[in-house]
């Protein structure tokens, strides 16, 4: 075209047009492309998701969960009916002596019968009663534990605790702490001693509360063990996890040849004492312990597997009398008995343990129940700790 006009003037026109409409047309391009690259700028990245475990969910949980003691739980619980409350809830008593009396659980065991566990407190006692109401009413009201401040003086304490083993049944077991009238002057403790410098004889016995359902409570005493089979114990609770510790003392019972025995003197007790230790090569696979007192006798079997220990069966007799009872004070006491009778007190106690954690403990006069965990705790601690003086006594 610009061959027939005059280039000096058409064709720069149509030059710059043509270059006009391709610049507009690549400019488009280029706002679409930075309007999607500001758009894109501006919106915020996703988070990673990262897998989590049910159990580190649930421990996470757990962590954030505000705890609360069962003290806190009574004191903030108001599911205890108006009524109950108004029939327990009571300060009775004058200025200078209070007796509060407070209900702690409430349970309602169908629709017209409940029970109740009240605490009545004085400042030097402290009593727990299980209660029982139908229709509104209160059916029956007994006594289920006692706990109460000690005079040091007195050669005699006696306490009781209860534990709840389901809604209808509490059990409770009852303590005595004494000291034989072979130890004291004329039935009293001395003026400058107290009770806790004397070896005391202690005691327990077991009791069961059954709500029947016209909602009287019925009162049974426990039939305590004289023994526990350690062939049978592992039965009733943790059973695949006690078997190797119940067949590992069958193997040890069972050896007829020991490569070694050894004896060593103990003066861990007032009377003195004796360990002995069994070896089959240079491992040592049992010690039994002998501990003498003054009114009683400790045995002890430790056994081992795996060079740790696995099992402690313990043994105890309580003479009722001081072992340095002389024929005189016999005949002067018209007294005939040996220390250790039919009528002698015998605790015995079997201590299971996997990889150096007790997991589980038998006492001839337990109340049917595992342990507690706080309680076997400190069992754990003890005969451990027993265990390594043992060895390290013969290492010596």
């Amino acid at each position: 075209m610009c061959r027939y006009e005059n280039p000096r003037i058409f064709c720069h026109v149509l030059f710059i047009a043509k270059r006009y409409a391709q610049a507009e047309k690549k400019l488009k391009y280029i706002l679409i492309i930075l309007t999607t690259f500001l758009f894109a700028c501006n919106r915020k990245p996703k988070e990673k998701t990262q897998s989590v475990s049910i159990e580190e969910k649930v421990k996470k949980e757990v962590s954030t969960t505000p705890i609360i003691t069962p003290f806190e739980i009574k004191k903030t619980n108001s599911t205890f009916p108006k009524w109950v409350s108004n029939l327990y809830n009571k300060t009775e008593g004058t200025e200078y002596y209070k007796n509060t009396h407070e209900i702690i659980q409430f349970n309602k065991l169908n629709d017209s019968l409940s029970s109740s566990i009240i605490i009545s407190n004085d400042g030097i006692c402290a009593k727990y009663f299980l209660a029982t109401q139908l229709s509104k009413k209160e059916i029956d009201f007994i006594e289920i534990a006692e706990e109460c401040d000690h005079e040091q003086s007195i050669p005699e304490y006696t306490w009781s605790e209860y534990k709840i083993i389901n809604s209808r049944k509490v059990n409770t077991t009852e303590y005595n702490e004494f000291i034989p009238d072979s130890l004291l002057i004329n039935g009293e403790i001395a003026i400058d001693k107290s009770i806790e410098d004397y070896e005391s004889i202690k005691t327990r016995r077991c009791f069961e509360y059954k709500i029947l359902k016209n909602g009287e409570i019925e009162k049974q005493e426990l039939k305590q063990n004289k023994t526990v089979s350690i062939d049978t114990t592992y039965q009733e609770y943790l059973g695949d996890r006690l078997k190797p510790i119940v067949e590992n003392n069958k193997r040890i019972k069972n050896v007829k040849e020991w490569t070694a025995i050894d004896k060593r003197a103990l003066s861990d007790s007032t009377e003195g004492g004796v360990a002995t230790y069994y070896f089959l090569k240079k491992n040592v696979e049992k010690i039994v312990a002998m501990h003498f007192g003054k009114t009683n006798k400790v045995v002890q079997e430790f056994y081992t597997m795996n060079e740790q220990l696995s099992f402690v069966f313990e043994k105890t007799y309580y003479y009722g009398k001081l072992i340095t009872w002389n024929p005189t004070n016999m005949k002067e006491n018209k007294d005939n008995l040996t220390y250790i009778n039919e009528n002698s007190e015998i605790i015995e106690e079997r201590s299971y343990f996997e990889n150096q954690i007790l997991i589980r403990q038998i006492n001839n006069q337990d109340c049917g129940s595992p342990s507690a965990q706080d309680y076997l705790k400190e069992e754990e601690i003890r005969l451990i700790n027993e265990f390594e003086k043992l060895i390290n006594r013969v290492k010596k």
